[in-house]
């Protein structure tokens, strides 16, 4: 912005008025923009950019937040503008070849396809995208742009799979499907899914409902919902027809790979050039919204999400909606959905295990000890009582104990101990469960100096050491523990507490003090109250830390 800052002083008197109104509209985008708060950031790049049009480095802040917000109006105008003056990124070329296409320009198409081809990373492409506009343009045999010099074999796999797409488009399903065949097995679970949708799709529509049946095997919900729609005679997923629906699959392949490198605004624009091709693809729209959360506007993502209850991604919709709803802050609304899930016929031990979640998240845990139970029993009833993870009665037991039912809690955490006899964080919360309850502490300090050993650089097990030594009166040997814990994790109100009450026992009332003024930054309420009133009158037995 030092272009736009030069210009302030040197503007004359009577237009001192408006610039320095687009240098706050600015600063208000920036601080908008530092904060989160995309929209706020979107309008004033907006309003500052109407003083200063040429002006590359607001256009290039204009148009990332445009994308953010998805306004494709603003997207498109500053791209044109950023374009013009040879400032376009590489990933914005996308953009101007879909908006060329949808407006049946193809020269235009075909013009910003070559100069992607010549000048960015993401050339290879380029005999994709010139594939695709001749089939378009209904030109002769656009197979043969798949060939040639122009083709990296480095990206062999994007050229097999946009050749058996133009297969499935023009028609040759039985070539189509052998390649798609061949494919499935290599791609990515996200792209083999695609395939064998699409190829199933062509094999249902010239009469080969069995062939389409097998080609959808497998466990996954989607696959599993596309053979129930097939097998009552609904359709399952659109198939690939025109030039912008083929562009729209080889941009989301693109994004997920470029996401992949954690590029994450690369990949949020190469996302809204395929939602631009193809508005409707349910995976752009979820692959995008999950790019939105990732960049803290889960509230924007919630907007592309289709409705789960008519979509062959139902399932996985539900599941980024609830994921959504929790960053968004929204957990109620969560619980609603994941409530849905779980009730469903067919709801699996995952559905119980993440509602059960949820209602822990919210204090709701008799709730939270009923759905774990849920789980538990439908893993048991598919597969035996062995079956059960360590994990998930370590979490039933959990909340069974924060529901106040300690005895049914212990049998399900010694069980899972006994199913999990090296995983540190069973062997912890059973020991401090009983630490907190000063009972079998001898037990209890075995399991968790067992869990430190195991993990020795996780500083709340290693609380939860030093705590052991500080209940059975070690307490030069607790100090000594819990500094490296506050080391490791200064911020944590327990440790800091514990450190606190471990001090004061050896007769630092000091330094006890320090450490509990530390604790009562980030503590909850009801310890925050304990606290004061140790910083005041000193440790008592009763306001000894659990």
């Amino acid at each position: 912005m030092a272009v736009f800052l030069a210009l302030v002083p040197s503007a004359p008197a009577v237009a001192r008025a408006p610039v320095r109104s687009a240098l706050a509209d600015y600063v208000r985008a920036r601080v908008a923009d530092s904060d989160g708060d995309s929209a706020t950031a979107l309008a004033g790049y907006h309003a500052a950019s109407k003083s200063f049009p040429n002006d590359a480095v607001l256009a290039s802040r204009l148009f990332r937040q445009a994308i953010m917000q998805g306004d494709m109006p603003r997207t498109l105008e500053t791209a044109r503008k950023l374009d013009a003056q040879n400032r376009l990124p590489a990933d914005a070329r996308f953009l101007l070849i879909v908006d060329a296409i949808n407006h049946h320009d193809d020269s235009l198409a075909k013009s910003h396809a070559a100069r992607l081809e010549q000048e960015s990373v993401f050339g290879f492409t380029g005999p994709i995208l010139r594939a695709w506009l001749a089939f378009g343009a209904h030109e002769a045999d656009p197979f043969a742009q798949l060939n040639g010099p122009a083709v990296d074999p480095s990206f062999a796999s994007y050229y097999d799979e946009h050749r058996c797409l133009l297969l499935l488009a023009s028609g040759k399903a039985n070539e189509g499907v052998a390649m798609a065949r061949n494919l499935i097995g290599s791609s990515g679970e996200g792209r083999a899914i695609r395939l064998q949708m699409l190829a199933a799709t062509a094999l249902a529509q010239a009469g080969k409902r069995n062939e389409a049946l097998e080609i959808l095997a497998g466990d996954d919900p989607t696959l599993v919902a596309a053979r129930q729609r097939l097998n009552t005679g609904q359709s399952f997923v659109r198939p690939v027809t025109t030039a912008t629906q083929g562009i729209a699959d080889l941009l989301l392949r693109l994004a997920s790979d470029v996401n992949r490198e954690r590029v994450t605004p690369m990949a949020l624009t190469i996302a809204r050039a395929a939602l631009l091709a193809n508005p409707t693809l349910t995976e752009s729209r979820m692959f995008t919204s999950g790019l939105l959360a990732a960049s803290d506007q889960p509230r924007l993502g919630l907007t592309l999400l289709p409705d789960e209850a008519h979509d062959v991604y139902g399932a996985t919709i539900a599941i980024l909606r609830i994921q959504l709803l929790e960053k968004a802050g929204d957990t109620v609304q969560a619980v609603v959905v994941a409530e849905r899930l779980a009730r469903a016929p067919d709801a699996s031990d995952e559905d119980w295990t993440r509602l059960a979640d949820l209602y822990s998240d919210v204090g709701r845990y008799q709730d939270a000890s009923d759905a774990f139970q849920r789980a538990i029993a439908l893993v048991e009833a598919k597969s035996g009582k062995d079956a059960v993870p360590w994990s998930y009665r370590l979490l039933f037991g959990g909340a069974l104990e924060k529901s106040g039912d300690w005895h049914a809690a212990k049998a399900e955490l010694t069980e899972a101990v006994r199913l999990g006899p090296d995983q540190p964080v069973a062997l912890n919360y059973l020991g401090y469960a009983q630490l907190a309850r000063r009972e079998n502490l001898e037990e209890a300090e075995k399991l968790i100096e067992r869990a430190a050993t195991l993990r020795p650089d996780d500083p709340a097990i290693t609380d939860s050491l030093g705590w052991t030594y500080f209940v059975r009166g070690q307490h030069q040997k607790a100090i000594d523990t819990l500094e490296r814990a506050v080391i490791a994790e200064p911020a944590e109100p327990t440790i800091n507490e514990h450190l606190g009450d471990a001090y004061w026992q050896v007769g630092r009332k000091i330094d006890a003090r320090y450490a509990w003024n530390a604790a009562l930054v980030h503590a909850e309420p009801a310890e925050a109250e304990r606290l004061r009133t140790k910083i005041d009158r000193g440790l008592t037995p009763e306001t000894t830390s659990p």
